[in-house]
Formats: C-alpha cells, structure tokens, sequence
C-alpha cells in the first residue's frame, strides 16, 4: 500500500563542499576527493544489492545512532572491501554474516574490511553499527549535509541534502555512481508527534514506549546513494493520483508543514500537467510502484528520487509554474533513473533537465514563449570553465553554473544543427529511453547523438561534425568563435562586389557546424558546411541597393555586416570580426598564425572558501526577479541587490518595504543575482 497507510496508522495508534571534514590537521583535500572518487579493487570487487539503514535522530543534540546493514555480491577476490563514511561519524563496530565482529581500518573516508569465506559471485553482508554528529549543512543543497532547522511554530524541521559531497556524510555506503543499490529500506526514529518522510513507500509506524516513533520506508527501484533521504517535521499530508497514457494510476502524494496545507493544496496541483508533459516527451514516470512525492523541506529543493525536496515558497514565475517543481521533478528521469557514470560528468543530469524546463514551457505554451524562457537561462551563462569536471574526483562544490545554462543552450544549439523539431524530440525520447535506469557516460552520450543525427543532417545537405561539437561545447570553457572578415572585391557602375572570409575558431580540430548569419540586406545567409579552415563566400549588391543602404544607416560609403539570424535559428557561439581584413591574404595569415590546441580540461580550484559572514542590517524594499524561474529578491535603500535563499511568505509582497537582519551566504548557487543572504529576523516597516 502506498503512503496512505500513514493514516491508517494514526487512527489505530493515534511521526560546499563540506570544508568541515577538514578539520582533522592531516586531511589532504586532493587525496580525500581521489578517495572517494575514483574506483579501486576494493570497490569494483563487490556489487551493492541492498541497505537496510536504521538510525535514531537525537534533534536537540543534532546528532544520529544506528547502522546500515550492506547486502552485496563478491565480484573479484580480494583481501578487503571498501566503504564509505564520513571521520565525524564514530564506527562503534562491525559484524559479519554470522554476527561476529570483524576488524577494520579507517583512512580519511575509506573503511577498510577484510574479507573471508566469501567466494566470487556469492552474496553476503557486513552490518555497520556508528553514531555522531553528522556534518551540517552550511548552504544546501550546494553545500550539503544535514539541515537541523525549527518551522514558523518552533518544532524541529530537519532534512539532509548530499548531492556533492555525497552520502558517505550521514551513513556507510559505496559512494560511487555506478553501482546503485537494487533497492533500500529506510527505518527512523524521530521524537513523537514529529513524522518522518523518506524514499518509497511507508510500510509501517510504529510508536515506541520512549517518546519517539518508528517509521520505515522501502524503495523498489536501484537508487542512487545522494537520492536516500529523509525529512522530519509537523508534516500534513494529502494525496491524489495521475493517470498516465496507459490508464494506470500513478500515487501522488504531498507532506508539508501543516500551516502550509492550504496554499500547498491547489499549488501543487501543477503536478498532473508536468507528469502529462513529461510522459509525452519522453516516457512514463520512471518508479511507478514507489509513486511521485513532494516533500516541504528547509532548503531550495533536490531530486530525491520518488520524494522531491521541495522549499520554493509556493510562488510561480510569469510562466505560470512553480520552477523547483518542473526541474527537480524532471531530475527523476535525468539524473534518477538515467545516471551519470562520475560526478564529473553531472551535466548529463543538469543539462538535459535546464533544457527540459524549456521543452516544457514550449508544450505548455508554444515555442514563442519556449524561446523567451531561454533568453532568460542565457543570461548565466559564463564561459568559465568546462562543462564536463575532472573525472575520478568526488569534488564538492560545483564551479560554475554552465552545466545547467550552457549546457541547456548547446542541447538548443545542437537541436537547430539538426533543424528538424520531430527528429531532434524523438532523439531525446530515444536516449532516454535508451539509458533509463542505467549509468550512461559522456562518451556513451556522444557516440549515441553521433548515430542518430550525423547522417540525418547530411541528408539536409549541412555538413556538422557532432563528435566535435560536443567535444567543443563539454571540454573547453568557450563556445566556438565564428571568425570571418568582409573584403570589397571590386565596383563596376552598377554593382559592388564582396568576399566573406569565415572559419570556426575552436580548440577542437575538424570542428565542423552549419551557421545562418544575417546579411546587411536583412536576407538570411545559410552556410550549410563551416569548419577550422578558412573558406569564403562571393556576393554582391546592386549599386543603388548600396547607396540607399548606406543613407538609411547614417554612413558616407555602405560596407556590408553580418550578424546573427537567432529569431529563426539559435546557436550558442560567439563572433569575431577581423577589423581591417583586406582579403584572403590577411585571412590566410591569420590562419597560419592559429594551430589546433591540445584537448586540456583545466583543473578545479578547489580551495576552502569561508561559508558566511557575520549578520548585518538591510533596510530596502521587496522586489521578484523574472530570471530562471523567477525568485524574491531585497534591493537596498543604496541600491545594491540581495538573493534571500528563503524569503518569508509574509514578505513576498512586490514594493514592501523591509529592514532585516541577515547573514550573507558564500559559495555557489545556481543563482547570480545580487548577494546570497539568509535572513535571522526581520521587520516590516
């Protein structure tokens, strides 16, 4: 039975990277981030079936106590096995199969376990038994760990988000995306009358003797490790369900704080079209048998596979739907059942799911205001640092926004190479369905969009290297740059003729991408073949054409220009005129003066970086910014702008004057607006 059980119970019975692992003086960053992140003989030697996670949560002294049992199969012989956990939390001891304890080693994350009478292909487990205090949260979920929050009324709200840092941080697993475990089943125990939501299914509630209740979860899907959660509170909850294509119901249920109830209601009632739209693009929702949950949570949001993390504040965008659900919602195809290979490679999650909120907006209200929507995502674009990190590295804290913005507008780009809507979704529904509960690489992502587009678009008679576009786009920090120069050929009485020198300037060799351009004459130019070399196009213009063009823009003598055709084709590049080019001399010498660079991805930097600073006073007014979503937002009395990561409901009023005490936030966010502050208290005024 589906979570509904929760109340069938109640009648009968009448619920930044974490910089402060590095407190230890010996903890060496970079060695940490290799031992979690890359895989070893200890971690490829055992396949993971199976948590069974019980813990006790202690609020007042923000602290957990329990184990994690870990069922798995032997697929190598080794001496030893490797788990994952944090140094703050304290191993008390460790059985076998048989219920003997059995000795270990700890270094840094890394537990170390001997193995023995365990032959290959053969199931056994190790029970891990731990307590301690977790590591807080100081930005979630960027900089993740456990939110030990209090709601408007003062009860214990608690939540934990992990996402980069990993789950290793609150209990003994495998932290590494490729290995899922078949399925997990989640027990809690929280102080009574508090309730605890987690992923799957409730199974049972049951109240203890000692003041607290004991709740258990199930999945019955694999699921990644940064997916498990839980969440405390005075959680309300309602349910509905979605009736898929099929005509099969769909679970739908909702826990929030119970003064939230009655906005959340018809709030979330945006639900059923996103499911609609998503099934339509790309297939039924992936976990059925655990259903579709959303979760009020203390932070913005995260893809908690089948219970979403949600902490939006109940607030739309002009768009007329709720940001936070449309995109962690779209993570449970993108991220939860089609999964990345690395952490380095998380775009596959990002990117696919920035540029599904945009294929949404354009089933929801055409391509017109699909475009629109991507106007707003291209505004954060930095062309900082390469989509694609550095892989066998757990690194945690995300360096730049473009694996959500940029990597939603190559997907675009890429999209009007092919230039054909039914083919370019029938793809995606393709690679989708294709890697659905399955770990994909980028190099499987790529080799995959090679096959099913490159001779489609040759039949268009365009011309496009797609393993160089997307090696151009994932690896380097710049888009390609289209770089051409304009040369007058000659004049005759009635006509003047021209030469357009153009190459693509790009780091990858034998790059090769179609460009419309706009000539100056406002008629498209369609260049259905550009690559690394320089190439050039011959046209004139009519001598009378020429003059009256000159005359209309102000100039003594018309020299043509080219720019962009984006209101009918958008790419992702950049241009660059040659100022001063004469023809294909100075073109060639240009050309001569670049050679093709080595494929380098720079490194990260990863140096700890201070998380907040001490509380200040703002006085100034409310304001909602329409970008990415739409958020609220404080612009002071001296005009500078600040980003609340939770604005209280009570001041999201367009104009309202306000003076808070708040706290400024440092380190990433998905946001790059103004100053990331959390307000302590605030005024009305």
């Amino acid at each position: 039975m589906k979570k509904k059980i929760v109340r069938l119970f109640s009648a009968l019975l009448l619920f930044s990277f974490a910089f402060e692992l590095l407190k230890a003086q010996d903890y060496d960053f970079s060695q940490s981030s290799e031992i979690l992140g890359k895989d070893n003989p200890q971690r490829s030697a055992y396949d993971v079936l199976f948590y069974d996670l019980n813990l006790r949560i202690l609020p007042t002294e923000r602290k957990i106590r329990g184990s994690n049992l870990i069922r798995y199969r032997l697929l190598a012989q080794v001496d030893s096995l490797q788990i994952d956990l944090s140094p703050l939390l304290e191993i008390d001891s460790i059985l076998n199969q048989k219920g003997e304890k059995i000795a270990f080693t700890r270094y840094q994350t890394a537990v170390k376990i001997p193995l023995s009478h365990t032959t290959i292909g053969q199931q056994s487990w190790v029970q891990v038994f731990y307590q301690g205090s977790p590591l807080v949260a100081q930005n979630p979920p960027w900089q993740g760990g456990f939110s030990w929050e209090k709601d408007a009324n003062g009860n214990d709200w608690i939540g934990v988000s992990c996402q980069g840092i990993g789950a290793q941080t609150w209990f003994p697993c495998k932290e590494v995306l490729t290995d899922k475990p078949d399925s997990v089943r989640l027990t809690f125990e929280v102080p009574t009358p508090l309730f605890c939501v987690a992923n799957g299914n409730l199974q049972a509630q049951t109240e203890l003797s000692d003041g607290f209740t004991r709740y258990q979860w199930a999945t019955s899907y694999p699921i990644n490790t940064y997916n498990i959660t839980l969440n405390v509170g005075n959680y309300a909850h309602f349910s509905d369900y979605f009736k898929n294509q099929s005509g099969e119901k769909l679970d739908l249920d909702y826990y929030v704080l119970a003064y939230q109830e009655k906005i959340a209601k018809p709030h979330f009632k945006q639900v059923k079209e996103m499911l609609a739209i998503y099934e339509k693009l790309l297939g039924a929702y992936p976990f059925p048998k655990d259903g579709f949950a959303l979760v009020e949570t203390p932070y913005l949001g995260m893809e908690h596979q089948s219970a979403i993390a949600y902490g939006n504040g109940y607030q739309n965008n002009r768009y007329d739907f709720d940001y936070i659900i449309i995109h962690e919602s779209g993570h449970e195809y993108f991220g939860n059942s089609l999964t990345a290979t690395d952490i380095g490679e998380m775009w596959i999650h990002e990117a696919f799911t920035t540029y599904l909120e945009a294929l949404f907006v354009e089933e929801k209200s055409g391509y017109a205001q699909a475009l629109r929507y991507l106007a707003g995502q291209r505004v954060f674009i930095k062309n900082d640092a390469p989509i694609v990190a550095p892989l066998g590295l757990r690194y945690f804290s995300i360096a730049s926004t473009d694996m959500y913005y940029k990597g939603s507008w190559f997907l675009h780009t890429l999209r009007h190479v092919v230039d054909d809507t039914p083919l370019w979704k029938q793809t995606l529904r393709d690679f989708y369905q294709t890697y659905k509960h399955r770990q994909v690489s980028t190099a499987e992502v790529i080799d995959f969009f090679v096959q099913k587009l490159e001779k489609k678009i040759a039949e268009k008679q365009k011309r496009a290297n797609v393993k160089a576009i997307f090696e151009q786009y994932l690896y380097y920090a710049k888009p390609p740059i289209f770089q051409y120069c304009i040369e007058k050929v000659a004049q005759k009485a009635d006509s003047i003729s021209y030469r357009l020198h153009y190459r693509w300037q790009t780091d990858v060799p034998n790059f090769e991408m179609p460009l419309p351009v706009l000539m100056a004459d406002q008629k498209p130019l369609f260049l259905d073949s550009v690559t690394n070399l320089w190439q050039h196009y011959d046209f004139s213009y009519d001598l009378k054409q020429a003059t009256s063009l000159a005359k209309r823009n102000g100039q003594p003598d018309f020299f043509p220009e080219i720019a962009f055709f984006e209101d009918k084709f958008y790419i992702l590049t950049q241009m660059t005129p040659l100022q001063g080019a004469e023809g294909e001399k100075e073109a060639k010498a240009v050309s001569e003066k670049s050679r093709d660079l080595p494929a380098i991805v720079p490194e990260l930097d990863f140096s700890p970086k201070t998380d907040t600073t001490m509380s200040t006073t703002i006085r100034g007014k409310v304001t909602f910014q329409d970008l990415e979503g739409g958020f609220w937002g404080i612009i002071s009395h001296e005009g500078k702008s600040y980003k609340p990561d939770q604005m209280p409901a009570e001041l999201q009023k367009q104009g309202l004057e306000v003076e808070v005490e708040a706290e400024e936030i440092k380190g990433f966010s998905i946001f790059m607006w103004g100053t990331n502050i959390r307000i302590i208290s605030y005024k009305i005024r």
